[in-house]
């Protein structure tokens, strides 16, 4: 007889029964992933509280942010020269001609410098609003910050525009990325962008972003994904009012990392079904996971509501964890946080 064929097959078996039992459910129980969002919480706390972030230059900022930008000379154009701060009269006076806008202030006996380059990366264009109205905008802008002369910040924008039906231009995508340092502290807007898409009724917009913060040797970073499908509401201008969503995708995540150690979570869900009452959203249904240190902790399907009106939401949302451990998100929420932090919550948020 030959063994050989048998040989061969048990340990194939063995592989595909191995590769079959590692497509699993939820491998934590409703008590560890409390847990676990707990020192992930506790590692967030950490970072956000860190001294480091008082080097960065928010103040020198802050000293001139409630002042209006100069105006160009040119209706609809974008302003350009180089103008210098006047603390007394607190107003930007032109100090020279530039392609580009130039300002620059003293705070705290320091130097600070903000430049504008409307076509760092693309030329500017032309769009023309309600009324005909036209003005210059930029479609690849960057802005550089310096402090002392050495750059301390900086940003990155982009857009494309459409012309809608009513022969007006609006923006169909628009990105922003940046920085600000200090001592020891960077701030990094990784990702901002938006996108709409409007097309024969059928309407979708997303929008995504992503910051991370580090400090010291410790990080911590943010993000969301949004995609509706839905119907957009237009005034008789064309001008958007209002988005119904009828269906869409949500996936946001924070991660951390204090001294070596890292912990992360990951929360990704459909969305379907909304229900309101008058024009306050009072329901949707959701269909998703949650992922915490990489490890699924818990699957979800459900409406997010508040059915029994107890101010607890999630009671029709049933949430699996691991050996089959079924819950409803209200149940999770009273068993890890407690009423106490939960009617803080509700009256704050009133």
């Amino acid at each position: 007889m030959n063994r050989r064929p048998l040989l061969v097959t048990i340990p194939l078996i063995t592989l595909v029964l191995a590769a079959c039992s590692s497509v699993q459910g939820p491998a934590l129980t409703a008590a560890e992933t409390g847990t676990a969002i707990a020192d992930l919480y506790q590692a967030g706390t950490t970072v956000g509280s860190a001294a480091g972030w008082h080097q960065l230059p928010v103040d020198a900022l802050g000293a001139v942010a409630g002042v209006a930008l100069p105006v160009s000379g040119t209706p609809g154009a974008l302003p350009r020269g180089k103008y210098s701060y006047d603390s007394l009269s607190k107003v930007w006076v032109k100090t020279a001609e530039s392609d580009d806008l130039e300002l620059a202030w003293l705070h705290d006996a320091v130097a600070y410098g903000l430049v504008f380059d409307w076509d760092a990366t693309a030329p500017t264009t032309t769009v023309t609003g309600p009324g005909s109205e036209t003005a210059e905008v930029p479609t690849g802008a960057a802005a550089t910050l310096s402090q002392g002369g050495t750059p301390v910040g900086g940003l990155a924008a982009g857009s494309t525009w459409v012309t809608n039906q009513c022969a007006v231009d609006e923006p169909s995508r628009a990105s922003l990325s940046g920085y600000l340092a200090g001592d020891g502290a960077l701030l990094t807007l990784d990702r901002l962008g938006f996108t709409l898409a409007d097309s024969n009724g059928t309407n979708t917009i997303t929008t995504e972003a992503e910051v991370t913060a580090s400090v010291g040797g410790d990080s911590l970073s943010a993000y969301l994904e949004l995609s509706g499908n839905g119907t957009l509401e237009r005034d008789v201008d064309c001008n958007i009012v209002d988005f119904a969503p009828v269906s869409g995708t949500v996936a946001l995540g924070a991660a951390a990392t204090v001294a070596g150690d890292s912990h992360s979570v990951d929360f990704q869900t459909a969305l379907s079904d909304p229900q309101y009452s008058g024009d306050v959203l009072t329901g949707i249904g959701l269909a998703g996971s949650l992922r915490l240190d990489g490890v699924l902790a818990t699957s979800f399907s459900g409406s997010l509501n508040d059915a029994n009106a107890n101010g607890v939401p999630g009671d029709e949302l049933m949430l699996t964890f691991a050996d089959d451990q079924a819950m409803t998100l209200e149940e999770f929420l009273i068993d890890q946080i407690g009423w106490g932090p939960l009617t803080a919550l509700r009256l704050m948020t009133r």
